[in-house]
Order: structure tokens, then C-alpha cells, then sequence
């Protein structure tokens, strides 16, 4: 009985494998079902994975496009040392691990919006978001008013043609 378990697992892990060689080869050859295949396949324990390991479903979710994209880059450096996911999983966690480090290095060049900071000319303080705000018009505004300036003179062009002709 334990002999024809064993023989069983050995035969699931063989068939694993093939099926697995078969669609690297596919992946390797710029298969787009394979690829479909690979998204399908891993998409959501990756995403879960870098969610774990960033803390930021949005940022999780950008990393897990990219990682997808390394693996599609880098398909052809796979030589199967190990399996197709520990393959992909060490491209997330290595992935990840490039995010903490990016974040931490800029994180603190960070300054909040809200932050009271010094204007130059009076020396009072003034809150970052109030000196950002642009006070001329906005490129919409400007086309609303350049619309509205040539409606406006071709009504006064029409109206001083109509009182030519009386």
C-alpha cells in the first residue's frame, strides 16, 4: 500500500514537471496562452504576497504588473535549477525588496502638503498646499474665454452687417 503511494506522488510529480517544461517552452517561445496561462496561474499569490510584504494594496498591485513583466523579460535566463514558481517568487520578493529600499531613500525627501513653511518676502509662515495654487487661469479656463471672445465677436460681426445692409 505505502509502496503504491509513493509510486503514485513520484508519477503526479513527473507529470507536474512535463507540464511545467511544456509551458516554459511555450512561455520561452512568446506564447501568449502561455503567458495567459502564467498570469492565470500566479497573478493572485503573488499579488497576496507582495501585499504582505509592502503594506500597500495599490503599490502591490503596480509591483505585481511589473514583476510579471521581469518574468516575461527573463523568461529566456530561467534554466530550471528550480521550480517555475520559486522562480517567480524570488523575482517578487526580490522585486519587493527594491520598493522598501526605493521608499525608504525617498520617503524622507518627503515634505507634506500641509506643512507650515516660511514665505520668502514677509517672513510669516504660509502652508505649502496655498502657495502651489496658481493663481492665473487654468488651461480650461482660457479655452472657455477665447471660445466665448470669438462667439461674441462674430454675434457683433453679424449685427454690424445687419444694420450696414438697413
Amino acid at each position: 500500500m505505502q509502496a503504491d503511494l509513493t509510486m503514485g506522488n513520484l508519477a503526479s510529480a513527473l507529470t507536474l514537471q512535463s507540464e511545467e517544461a511544456a509551458q516554459i517552452a511555450e512561455l520561452r517561445a512568446g506564447s501568449e496562452e502561455a503567458f495567459a496561462w502564467l498570469i492565470a496561474r500566479f497573478h493572485q499569490p503573488i499579488y497576496s504576497l507582495l501585499a504582505r510584504t509592502i503594506h500597500d494594496r495599490a503599490d502591490a498591485a503596480d509591483l505585481t504588473q511589473e514583476v510579471f513583466v521581469k518574468i516575461f523579460r527573463g523568461v529566456g535566463s530561467f534554466h530550471g535549477e528550480s521550480s517555475l514558481r520559486t522562480w517567480i517568487y524570488r523575482i517578487a520578493l526580490h522585486e519587493a525588496s527594491n520598493q522598501r529600499r526605493w521608499w525608504m531613500r525617498h520617503k524622507q525627501q518627503e515634505i507634506p502638503i500641509e506643512q507650515e513653511v516660511t514665505e520668502r518676502d514677509s517672513g510669516s509662515p504660509v502652508l505649502l498646499k496655498e502657495m502651489l495654487v496658481d493663481p492665473g487661469e487654468s488651461p480650461y479656463e482660457m479655452a472657455v474665454h477665447a471660445e466665448n471672445r470669438a462667439r461674441m465677436e462674430l454675434a457683433l460681426g453679424r449685427c454690424r452687417s445687419h444694420s450696414a445692409l438697413r
